[in-house]
């Protein structure tokens, strides 16, 4: 039941992040690159894919020379990292230079 409810809340999670994300990679592209509008569009869903991919391929590494109570671990440490990724970038993205910044300034669409 608890396993059930963590899913839930999970998913919850990952759908709230997905819009906020794809607004992030349209607004950064629009001001700088107006004709990869589509290419900004499917980055959300390839860094998803990259993310499953790359997990998986780590966990069976992690499971098959240390074994599966090293699967909590391991993902903590990816956790750890995603943390400090977001708060190296978090000074780019509020930054005057951020092209979404600038779309602000300027005003466009």
């Amino acid at each position: 039941m608890f396993g059930s409810l963590v899913l839930i809340v999970l998913g919850t999670m990952m759908y709230l992040q997905n819009s906020a994300s794809q607004v992030l990679y349209m607004d950064t592209a629009a001001p700088s690159h107006p004709g990869s509008m589509n290419l900004a569009a499917s980055l959300n869903s390839m860094s998803f894919n990259i993310g499953i991919a790359v997990g998986s391929a780590v966990a069976g590494v992690v499971n098959d020379f240390v074994g599966l109570r090293w699967l909590g671990p391991a993902g903590a440490l990816f956790a750890l990292l995603a943390a400090v990724s977001v708060m190296c970038l978090k000074g780019y993205v509020g930054s005057e230079n951020h092209p979404a910044s600038m779309s602000q300034k300027l005003r466009l669409p």
